[in-house]
């Protein structure tokens, strides 16, 4: 498995297209770092695997404390930051700091009820080892 994927490729593409007069906003990319943000992903109708990297830990969410971002360290020693969202916390709920982690984003669509009723819910699925098919 390569390290940075289509998915990933995908939205730097988008993001280098926004430069040139697109719409994309701003995934972030500095040197040896990616943030990487379910919103721009939907908004660049990216799906598919984003990332394939070992688990670091968490980081806090200067916007949301109860939501932490997640690290992972890619095969070329790029730290990738991914937003946290619900599907990505209940998915990495019992992965281990160290663990080799497969992200798929699946997409974005509105929550069909609750009280978040018709707010756009971005889904991942997250695959280790361990619970590969």
């Amino acid at each position: 498995m390569s390290e940075v994927l289509k998915g990933a490729d995908a939205v730097v593409a988008a993001r280098q297209n926004s430069v040139q007069g697109g719409t994309f906003e701003s995934t972030e990319t500095r040197g040896d770092l990616i943030r990487i943000k379910a919103k721009e992903l939907a908004a660049a109708n990216v799906k598919g695997e984003i990332l394939v990297g070992r688990y670091e830990g968490t980081l806090p969410n200067k916007f949301n404390v109860d939501s932490p971002d997640f690290k992972f360290r890619l095969e070329n020693d790029t730290l990738a930051i991914v937003t946290s969202c619900g599907s990505l916390k209940n998915g990495m709920k019992n992965i281990a700091p160290g663990t080799l982690v497969q992200l798929i984003f699946n997409g974005a669509s509105p929550m069909k009820s609750g009280p978040a009723k018709g707010k756009i819910a971005y889904s991942y699925t997250v695959n280790t080892a361990e619970n590969a098919e």
